[in-house]
């Protein structure tokens, strides 16, 4: 047990998540003994404000981060995390990631309160002992609470996908608050504007994307072998002698077409590109469209960025769904209603 009693701005804390990181972490000497790994809905934190208890475990929750990664790279620049370093033996480093891997997991599960929430919830939970009442509470403003739950849900959902899925989730939605903004504006709309009556795991719904993703870059690869200064002159001479249509030529776009086959960045538009693919060349009435297989493979391109698969409806059913389950799961622990 311990109490830290402090004016503010004393290091309250920054003592209590260095406590909180050594109950995690345990003592070295009984890491054989079979110590019982303590996690964070063992360790019981009390502040006087809201405020406190949400600043404190995000203070936590990064503490144990710093922690992980330390241990990982056996070396930090933090003098507690370096004491810490050669507290424990090099041969425990990767228990000790371990450990702290499970801790933030959990985090969201953590025993941190204000002392009359703490007192609120051991009434409820003992209702019948204490003879108390089974006590509701409106809550007004679901707002803060609904934006937990979408942290919480973006933490366990969308940071267990893989990098390449990671980027397309953040290509849709950048951030939990935007994700229930998406939410939010389902509301009143018919459920099959979102599709499917079957939910499908984020994970299972990017795969198509992925797929395609995959093979739009092996498109866009062969495109850039085949666009040689030959293929260039082709489009040009077909325009000096009229055969395509100049106003569709014009050299402002073709030199970002030009800048895209190189970088692959700023992409033309889709009707541009169009415009120079078999089939698509914009011709006068007596010329003929330029021939080559770099016309071809941009056809393919543009058939192939036409096709993209839809994944954002599945993740927002997934999202709108599991949002909501933790949102009245949260409601429940604590009481309330709206």
């Amino acid at each position: 047990q311990q109490l830290i009693e402090a004016s503010a701005g004393t290091g309250k804390t920054y003592t209590l998540s260095a406590l909180y990181l050594r109950l995690v972490l345990g003592h070295e000497q009984l890491f054989d003994q079979g110590e019982r790994i303590l996690l964070p809905p063992d360790i019981l934190v009390m502040t006087f404000t809201e405020a406190a208890t949400a600043e404190l475990r995000e203070r936590i929750r990064l503490r144990l981060q710093e922690a992980k990664f330390a241990f990982q790279q056996g070396s930090s620049s933090d003098p507690l995390l370096s004491a810490l370093l050669i507290e424990f033996a090099s041969e425990n480093y990767e228990l000790c990631v371990q450990k702290l891997s499970l801790a933030i997991e959990w985090m969201d599960e953590a025993a941190i309160f204000t002392i009359h929430g703490w007192a609120s919830r051991m009434l409820r939970q003992h209702a019948f002992d204490s003879l108390s009442l089974f006590e509701q509470t409106l809550v007004e403003d679901t707002h803060q609470l609904k934006l937990d739950a979408c942290k919480r849900y973006w933490r366990q959902v969308y940071y267990a996908l893989e990098p390449d899925a990671i980027r397309a989730v953040q290509a849709w939605v950048t951030n939990p608050e935007a994700l229930l903004a998406l939410i939010n504006d389902q509301k009143g709309k018919p459920e099959e504007s979102l599709g499917s009556d079957w939910v499908i795991e984020p994970r299972q719904a990017l795969e198509p994307w992925l797929e395609w993703q995959t093979q739009l870059a092996d498109s866009f690869k062969q495109l850039q072998q085949l666009w040689t200064d030959e293929v260039t002159a082709l489009i040009q001479s077909a325009k000096a002698s009229k055969a395509l249509k100049g106003n569709n030529y014009q050299d402002g776009w073709f030199k970002q077409l030009l800048n895209w086959l190189r970088t692959g960045q700023n992409a033309p538009s889709l009707k541009q590109l169009t415009s120079v693919s078999t089939g698509g060349f914009v011709t006068s009435n007596k010329g003929s469209a330029p021939e080559h297989p770099a016309f071809d493979v941009m056809a393919s391109y543009v058939r192939l960025v036409q096709q993209e698969p839809d994944y954002q409806s599945a993740l927002l059913k997934h999202a709108q769904i599991e949002v909501n389950r933790l949102y009245q799961q949260a409601k429940q622990q604590a009481g309330l209603f709206d």
